[in-house]
């Protein structure tokens, strides 16, 4: 049987494990870019002030004063990232979120991790795609059922047999 264990969390911490966690169908992407920011321990006033970068990151253009449920599974996937890594976590967590959208957005995506992780942003990668964990993590932690059965560097995991 797998043990819990507790994690003490020292900082601000983003998630992007659900597509659409944190927002409402009803809202628009506008009134969800709040919604989403004060869940994640953000004022009204600093979303307000984030607003049009994470508008532009996001680049759904005329959609963003839509309601979310007209959204596309990938417009979602493009809005939840932006709004997660523009309030610049402390620690990121993240769940297969590059999976979804097109190649462009992708880079985009990487290149905004990458600009996190070298202002010491902590990034937790759920992930099977190890093209992924290679290019962002430094440690990896394989889990089968619940049990951690390997935790090393990347480097030693990705060059053995997983």
């Amino acid at each position: 049987m797998p043990c819990l264990e507790a994690v003490n969390i020292r900082g601000s911490v983003s998630m992007l494990l659900e597509l659409g966690a944190g927002f409402h169908n009803d809202l628009s992407g506008r009134d969800n870019i709040i919604l989403n920011g004060i869940l994640q321990g953000k004022t009204k006033r600093e979303m307000k002030e984030m607003m049009e970068e994470i508008i532009d990151f996001a680049n759904i253009g005329d959609f963003i004063d839509c309601p979310i449920s007209q959204y596309s599974s990938g417009m979602k996937a493009r809005l939840a990232f932006a709004v997660a890594t523009a309030i610049k976590p402390e620690i990121l967590l993240i769940d297969e979120i590059l999976a979804v959208g097109d190649i462009d957005f992708a880079q985009k995506c990487e290149k905004r991790i990458k600009s996190l992780l070298n202002n010491n942003t902590t990034l937790i990668l759920v992930s099977h795609n190890y093209n992924d964990i290679q290019n962002f993590c430094e440690r990896t932690i394989k889990i089968e059922n619940g049990i951690i059965v390997s935790d090393c560097s990347t480097k030693a995991f990705c060059c053995s047999d997983g």
